[in-house]
């Protein structure tokens, strides 16, 4: 592969010894690193094909860890049973609360080699990888549309994918991560802070076009009928009547106790108008 020829020719050795016990001639390959990489166990917890969920024992390869040995820890490597891909880092995102301050310091921490130099520690970013080239197994696993998340609290990886014409989304979760350096006799260096996995990838969200449910439209406030009267059918308002210079009541509805009173009312002050006219 073009890009593993590139790492190795800098001196950077992938993959060698990963998450078991280091032999002689492993210690001796890993003298010369460029800096000490991490490494995140993985366990696949959730996938989703074409937006149905699946079960994950029918995805078309299992992938179990992911370490960011290649671009000077910027890129990552995710792999598992001779299949995998190089992803590099586009969008960082934000640590949590919790890994900021262990990313930070294991940043500043150094590791020296038998080639009489030292290195530094290089932990796994949280952010969004995309697609750089293909590692081991078939050139065909995962090509360009795929896309790596890691989530900012570093418990939950998101792979986004196609293959055979469906779009594969699975979501695992972090089971340990870990530097596997001066390991003193251990199988693998000591896991890193644990908090409570977030999703990576987020549900459909509903549309707000879509017209509300005739069951949530507001409740119309119909008139209350006075005590012995019956409710009038409509509740708007009655209209005032325009006339020149004046407004005019509009006429009670019939029936009304009140109507005798304002008709006596109006010829009153019809009466006084015709008075002073003819005074």
């Amino acid at each position: 592969m073009k890009l593993r020829a590139l790492v190795l020719g800098v001196g950077v050795v992938l993959g060698v010894g990963v998450g078991v016990g280091v032999s002689p001639g492993e210690a001796e390959a890993r003298s010369c690193i460029r800096y000490a990489w991490e490494t995140l166990d993985l366990d696949p917890v959730a996938a989703r094909a074409d937006g149905a969920t699946v079960a994950t024992s029918l995805l078309p390869f299992a992938l179990s860890q992911a370490l960011n040995s290649g671009g000077d820890g910027d890129w990552i490597l995710i792999r598992g049973g001779g299949h995998g891909a190089f992803f590099r880092r586009e969008e960082a995102f934000e640590p949590s609360a919790i890994q900021a301050p262990f990313i930070a310091s294991t940043s500043e921490q150094t590791l020296r080699t038998s080639c009489g130099y030292h290195v530094r520690y290089a932990p796994v970013s949280p952010g969004r990888y995309v697609y750089a080239e293909a590692w081991g197994g078939e050139e065909g696993d995962l090509d360009a549309s795929a896309t790596l998340l890691v989530a900012a609290d570093r418990q939950t990886l998101g792979l986004a994918f196609e293959r055979a014409g469906r779009r594969y989304e699975v979501e695992y979760r972090v089971t340990c991560a870990h530097f596997d350096w001066d390991l003193k006799g251990e199988a693998r260096g000591p896991c890193g802070p644990v908090e409570a996995p977030s999703p990576v990838f987020a549900a459909k969200p509903s549309s707000v076009d879509e017209p509300r449910p005739a069951d949530r439209e507001p409740p119309r406030i119909e008139p209350v009928a006075q005590a012995g009267e019956p409710a009038p059918a409509s509740a708007e308002p009655p209209t005032l009547e325009r006339t020149r210079g004046a407004c005019a009541i509009a006429p009670a509805p019939a029936g009304s106790r009140d109507a005798a009173a304002l008709a006596l009312l109006a010829a009153l002050i019809g009466r006084g108008r015709r008075r002073r006219r003819g005074g």
